[in-house]
């Protein structure tokens, strides 16, 4: 009878020594895992102009016309803790998507008809021999606007006019030209806009962000068939915006996620 209460006593006392055992163990896991991760979180009011730029850009957030380092720390602030990776994280990374070559303009229409879900931004190269501007788009640079819209899921394209010379768009194109192609809600058309390069900042990454947010603002506003919604109730994914960031340039992120998922979801603003 005693050996019986001497082993459940054991029991007892052995079963408390492996908990608190346990318990050390997970206090210094938790503990050096903080302490690695806070290692790896860079304090922001310590980044100069240029870092700050370059967390907005591998982020994809515009800045266009804000310079002063008070706004640019604020716009990172807005998006989250700065890892130190972050600091030496390449812009270009040829690895994720590359563009489509589209070698004729009906083949272009063809393809984004069966790629409905998606928005389309495409860069249109004239014929040689009618160019009449000497604005060129260096590959580099589009690599680097390939690399910001598909931070944003936007597809992108190029296509030559060299091999297309009966092309009724390729006979009057003189100079480099944006198209944007954005579907309906209901899948059954395209719309296609346009941004021709006239000048050397026509093609800067945070210009063209610029243009698309308001293409697509502008779109929604007196294009975009409502109607076409179902009216059962369905989930509801709300955005809580920055009014002081994004007084003007709602973010580009909102508009492809309304066309991806918009017969699906609600989606709706809410500005602070």
């Amino acid at each position: 009878m005693i050996s019986r209460y001497i082993f459940v006593c054991l029991y007892f006392i052995s079963f408390f020594l492996i908990n608190r055992v346990y318990d050390l163990y997970q206090y210094y896991f938790h503990l050096s895992t903080h302490n690695l991760f806070s290692q790896q979180i860079v304090s922001i009011n310590q980044l100069n102009i240029e870092q700050l730029q370059h967390i907005l850009n591998i982020r994809g957030i515009t800045y266009i016309n804000i310079n002063e380092k008070y706004d640019l720390i604020k716009m990172v602030e807005q998006t989250g803790s700065v890892r130190k990776s972050e600091l030496s994280e390449s812009l270009e990374d040829h690895t994720k998507r590359q563009t489509t070559i589209f070698s004729s303009y009906k083949q272009l229409l063809d393809f984004v008809d069966d790629c409905k879900d998606n928005i389309w931004f495409i860069h249109l190269l004239p014929n040689e021999k009618r160019r009449q501007s000497i604005i060129y788009l260096s590959p580099d640079k589009w690599q680097i606007i390939e690399r910001r819209l598909s931070l944003f899921n936007i597809q992108t394209g190029i296509l030559s006019c060299s091999n297309n010379e009966y092309s009724n768009l390729c006979r009057t194109l003189n100079t480099e030209r944006f198209i944007l192609l954005v579907p309906t809600i209901n899948r059954r058309s395209i719309n296609i806009y346009s941004y021709n390069i006239d000048s050397m900042k026509n093609y800067n990454y945070q210009y063209i962000l610029k243009w698309l947010s308001k293409t697509l603002e502008n779109h929604i506003n007196k294009n975009f068939d409502w109607y076409e919604l179902s009216t059962k109730n369905r989930s509801v994914l709300e955005f809580q915006i920055n009014s002081n960031l994004y007084a003007s340039i709602i973010p580009i992120y909102y508009f492809t996620l309304l066309y991806r998922y918009g017969s699906v979801i609600n989606f709706r603003l809410n500005f602070q």
